[in-house]
């Protein structure tokens, strides 16, 4: 009799084990379930795909590099890059199980407030524009000279009068101007009557001048009054001369070549319109493009839907249309300011 109560008591022993068993098996099975599904973890197919934890890793990690080195700048190929990134990651597939530490972060994530999956893609997002919006810099013209005609001269006068107003205006930059000065009409002798460009009251060539400012850059705005007063084979051998003689004086001087300003519609005559201002333009990008200089260009900032200046750029629509106002001249500067110093 008592051989036969202890085999029950056995048997009943092993009954409730088994069972508590399955028991556990079920909770760790819906827990599993619970993770595969939180992180895109199939349990029928025994397949997975990146999931919240990818978006934790990835996230975080830019948001904490943006916080560590807040001036870093991000260039456009970078962002385009992650993105790409991130958007491979969400759909690409892997045949094995997720590691255990994988579904934990990732559990983890739900539960924690501020960690969902949208909320990091926020912060991402919020640390990639905090890293590419550097703030504008003027410093960058500090060591640098305008040359040009009376368009120039326009731009020379809006820039002295914003700085007095205690603006800052393309730095400390400096200007070299002549009304009707040319890339032809300053290769001759400095004389009374030359159309070269003043330096402390004094006329000097071209080249003179950038070596007495100590320029380390040199934006150049000529041609108005070279295709409209010379035939095409002069201004563009005038061109390359006044340039290897600025070069030849000041050979590690940055050159930045100004495309010529549009002409306000109406105001066109004989060789004195846009056609003839684009075929220059086009000659200066090519001179820039054989020589290593910078184009820069200003025609299609300041030009309206047709190629004419728009109106609200000229200040002078009844008498020649060539020159700026007020308006016309903060636009060159913003466009110069943004291209060069970051905005």
């Amino acid at each position: 009799m008592k051989k036969t109560l202890a085999a029950v008591a056995a048997f009943l022993f092993l009954l409730c084990a088994a069972e508590g068993c399955m028991q556990d098996q079920d909770t760790t099975n819906t827990t599993m379930q619970t993770i595969g599904e939180t992180i895109g973890y199939d349990n029928e197919d025994d397949t997975s795909t990146e999931t919240e934890s990818v978006y934790t890793t990835e996230y975080t990690s830019a948001a904490e590099t943006a916080a560590e080195t807040p001036d870093f700048t991000v260039s456009q190929s970078e962002i385009t890059a992650s993105a790409a990134q991130i958007t491979t990651t969400q759909t690409k597939t892997t045949t094995t199980a997720p590691p255990a530490e994988t579904a934990t972060t990732a559990a983890e994530a739900q539960t924690q407030p501020g960690t969902t999956r949208q909320s990091l893609i926020e912060q991402w997002r919020s640390a990639i524009d905090q890293r590419t919006a550097p703030k504008a810099d003027p410093a960058f013209f500090n060591d640098a000279v305008f040359v040009g005609d009376s368009v120039t001269l326009g731009l020379r006068n809006y820039t002295t009068a914003q700085r007095n107003k205690g603006k800052d205006c393309l730095g400390a930059a400096q200007f070299l101007c002549f009304g009707s000065m040319s890339y032809t009409n300053t290769i001759g002798s400095v004389s009374a009557e030359s159309m070269h460009p003043t330096y402390k009251g004094k006329k000097v060539r071209i080249e003179d001048g950038v070596q007495l400012c100590g320029a380390k850059k040199v934006f150049i705005m000529l041609g108005m009054n070279d295709f409209a007063a010379y035939s095409e084979k002069e201004w563009k051998q005038n061109v390359k001369t006044q340039l290897d003689r600025i070069r030849s004086k000041n050979p590690d001087v940055a050159i930045y070549l100004e495309s010529v300003t549009p002409i306000l519609s109406g105001m066109e005559h004989g060789r004195f319109n846009n056609d003839n201002i684009r075929q220059f333009n086009a000659y200066l990008k090519q001179v820039c493009d054989e020589r290593s200089y910078t184009y820069v260009d200003i025609y299609h900032v300041l030009s309206d839907e047709s190629g004419h200046l728009k109106k609200s750029y000229c200040g002078d629509p009844g008498a020649m249309g060539i020159h700026m106002s007020n308006e016309g001249s903060a636009a060159w500067v913003q466009y110069l300011t943004k291209t060069f110093c970051g905005e």
